[in-house]
């Protein structure tokens, strides 16, 4: 076998081993491996302390965001502005990342998840909502306008071209339903809930060795165990 077969073999099991690490560790698959290592429980059932995989629906207060492609309310969303290159791909121009505290509830039971304290001890993955483009003979719609002008982001050229730019946003909903692996902890109630009689609640955390982890992806609710 002469040099320049072995070179281009070796350059497409490169290529090939590339393609498979890039998906394992991709931020999807590492969030659904951690989810399958646990079974789902009800929270009437979690004990202080325990390991636990819950589904819920998302409840919050009056302290909600809006989401600022979309409008939906909701406890979080990230947003990301891309520049196509050409053949050279793309590169990140712009990045909104935001979330509040907020509760889940599942059959009548709630839970508190505090993302917001420290983002650090938290890994998501959200579904991506939506995605528009702009570029030559592709205006902004009037809500992409005034998202562009309040985040000062340079949409056109020097000669006044609209630039070659993906939009794209993911969020989590009010009343959206999600998955959660966390370390579940009761902690005495100081300040009443509407609607929640209890003296104590049920918090879901994480720690930067042993992260929170959140996501609203379909496949995180089949149970493989």
């Amino acid at each position: 076998m002469d040099t320049e077969t072995i070179l281009l073999i070796a350059g497409f099991a490169f290529a090939f081993i590339i393609i498979i690490c890039s998906y394992y560790f991709s931020k999807r698959n590492v969030v659904l491996r951690q989810l399958t290592k646990v079974k789902s429980t009800s929270l009437v059932s979690v004990r202080h302390n325990q390991k636990v995989k819950v589904f819920g629906k998302v409840k919050a207060g009056t302290d909600v965001l809006t989401a600022p492609l979309s409008k939906r309310k909701c406890v979080y969303y990230y947003v990301e502005v891309k520049e196509k290159n050409g053949n050279n791909g793309s590169r990140t121009i712009f990045k909104e990342e935001r979330v509040k505290n907020f509760m889940i509830e599942a059959n009548g039971a709630f839970a508190v998840i505090k993302p917001q304290t420290n983002l650090k001890t938290v890994t998501s993955y959200v579904v991506q909502d939506i995605s528009h483009s702009t570029g030559f003979l592709n205006d902004a719609s009037p809500r992409l306008r005034h998202f562009i002008r309040t985040r000062n982001i340079g949409a056109t050229t020097l000669f006044g071209f609209n630039k070659n730019l993906e939009y794209k946003e993911s969020s989590i909903e009010i009343g959206e339903r999600i998955a959660v692996l966390a370390t579940a902890k009761w902690k005495k109630l100081n300040t009443p809930i509407e609607g929640y009689n209890y003296s104590s609640i049920l918090e879901l955390e994480g720690t930067q060795d042993d992260k929170l982890i959140i996501t609203d992806d379909p496949e995180a609710f089949k149970d493989k165990l």
